[in-house]
């Protein structure tokens, strides 16, 4: 847990202690962006976007992302940060 989010990592068979969450979480964004082997402009549907790091991440990369979330809380939040980073 980090704050009130649930991140999951990605953390090399031989990666050496410590090892940074923020690259942890890079490295689960990086392995989940090749995993899906998308084209440039692909529609990917996020569900349960929380507050939309993941969603950002892999738009800036091209990708057309849409997250849904049925949390107001986390709708404010996602509007926000989607806004921030020039991604409306």
């Amino acid at each position: 847990m980090l704050g009130e989010i649930c991140h999951y990592s990605y953390y090399p068979a031989k990666a050496k202690w410590p090892f940074l969450i923020t690259r942890a979480l890079r490295a689960m964004e990086d392995h989940l962006f090749n995993s899906l082997n998308l084209s440039t402009s692909a529609i990917v549907l996020n569900t349960g976007c929380r507050v939309g790091y993941v969603a950002i991440y892999i738009a800036k990369k091209g990708l057309r992302v849409f997250g849904i979330n049925v949390v107001n809380y986390y709708l404010t939040k996602v509007n926000r940060n989607i806004k921030v980073k020039n991604l409306e």
